[in-house]
């Protein structure tokens, strides 16, 4: 073999690249040969008879941050305090995007703080970002996990951040970047983290691209990603609910319905599974195990986001009928979109999701209502 220096310029540059690209592959065999964590149990409280109530329904707007609110989410404090955290753009010192933090207090929900913005953001991942998008909140008693993305000038290159708090959301730690590859991150683009046995978190993702597929996330009480579970693909904004504690059923969107996938090993695989004959423009959807034991969907249904619309299945996840129609607006641009849903502890069901682009407004009810009382 010819010493280096009697090589061509060319071969000698392609040499210098091979090393560096050598390491990156071993580290990527290694890392999918690496053993995962075994599969823990997923939380599922009893079922319990939906109690005899009268119809209850309420409905208002989160407090203002100026306009493009977007990308709701919510979760509930060991106190029952309902939190809540989305995207909006204001005016003023935050004139960026900024993932917006507000709690339910005494039923009303207070002003909201900024819990990061682009600006912050681009400083944990070194580089040039122009927008955040879908932030998740997952509580275990009063810490709070935030996840959310962000994506580079022009939507290029997808970030996972991650920040917490220890004090039910009036502190949280300076953001930081999650991989859930050695050599890629991707942004969690789905809602409502499962609770799971060990503490942790199944946290379902959704990829964009030519492969896209959809993921089941695990984290740990910590934050830390210890395993990770490709759904079956040809879906996105995967909405995920527990049927049993070793079982769960997760709904995709996929223009112009929705396909279903299954696991009863806790996540550890999935199946393509029936999915409930809706139509929807694939956007985003919401899934919820109610305390009775039936599911409840909420997605936009037909081919556009001026519709918004609730789900009613059984246990399994089977036999859909549509209970109500919270949104139906004529115009084409309406936009009611992105929702979440969580059951408190009085069995009221709360539902939140973007409205019109301008606000996020939150809708309380309960079982009797959305199986046909008034109001």
């Amino acid at each position: 073999m010819l010493p280096l220096p009697a090589l061509s310029p060319l071969l000698q540059r392609h040499l210098r690249w091979l090393a560096p690209c050598l390491f990156l592959a071993a580290l990527a065999a290694a890392a999918l040969q690496a053993p995962r964590d075994t599969a823990t149990g997923l939380v599922v409280p009893p079922a319990r008879p939906a109690p005899a109530a009268p119809p209850l329904y309420q409905a208002r707007m989160l407090p203002g941050t100026g306009s493009a609110a977007a990308s709701p989410s919510l979760a509930r404090l060991a106190d029952g305090t309902l939190v809540a955290a989305w995207v909006g753009r204001a005016g003023g010192k935050y004139a960026q995007d900024a993932i917006w933090f507000s709690r339910l207090v005494d039923d009303q929900w207070l002003e909201p703080l900024p819990l990061t913005t682009l600006e912050d953001s681009a400083g944990t991942v070194f580089a040039h970002l122009d927008r955040l998008a879908q932030p998740v909140l997952a509580a275990a008693g009063e810490r709070l996990q935030l996840w959310y993305s962000a994506s580079g000038t022009g939507g290029l290159g997808g970030f996972l951040l991650y920040s917490e708090s220890d004090d039910g959301g009036h502190h949280w730690r300076r953001p930081t970047l999650r991989r859930t590859t050695p050599l890629a991150s991707r942004a969690p683009l789905a809602q409502t983290p499962l609770p799971l046995a060990d503490g942790g978190f199944g946290l379902p993702l959704s990829q964009s691209g030519l492969n896209r597929h959809a993921t089941w996330l695990r984290v740990d009480r910590a934050g830390r990603i210890v395993d990770q579970r490709r759904l079956p693909a040809g879906g996105a904004y995967p909405a995920i609910a527990a049927t049993e504690t070793s079982s769960a059923i997760a709904l995709l969107a996929t223009f112009p319905g929705l396909t279903g996938a299954r696991s009863g090993d806790g996540g550890q695989t999935w199946q393509t599974a029936p999915a409930p004959a809706i139509a929807n423009p694939g956007t985003p959807l919401a899934l919820l195990r109610l305390a009775s034991g039936r599911l409840l969907l909420a997605g936009n249904e037909g081919s556009g986001r001026g519709r918004l619309t609730l789900w009613l299945g059984d246990a399994q996840g089977n036999n859909w009928q549509l209970a109500r129609r919270v949104e139906d607006a004529a115009d084409a641009t309406a936009d009611f979109s992105e929702p979440a849903l969580l059951q408190a502890a009085d069995g009221r069901i709360h539902l939140i999701y973007a409205w019109r682009r301008q606000g996020i407004r939150h809708l309380s009810f309960n079982e009797p209502w959305l199986t046909g009382g008034q109001p």
